[in-house]
């Protein structure tokens, strides 16, 4: 399962080119902060529990998640 730490090494890796810059990385959802160790399905249930259940998971995550760090 995905957490957040593996998404802020996967980004860092991809846009870096260097793993080790990890912690350059900040992921937030609504505004708020998201743990290294919180996993996508806990900010699914978590985040996201007053979205219809029909509504894919992608597209309000989408609108809501944001990175800091890059520059």
């Amino acid at each position: 399962m995905a957490t957040v730490n593996t998404i802020k090494r996967y980004l860092a890796s991809t846009l870096f080119g260097d793993i080790s810059r990890y912690n350059d990385l900040d992921i937030f959802c609504n505004n708020e902060l998201m743990g290294r160790d919180y996993s996508m399905k806990f900010i699914e249930k978590t985040r996201c529990r007053n979205k219809p259940k029909d509504t894919p998971i992608k597209e309000p995550l989408q609108e809501n998640f944001y990175i800091t760090g890059l520059w």
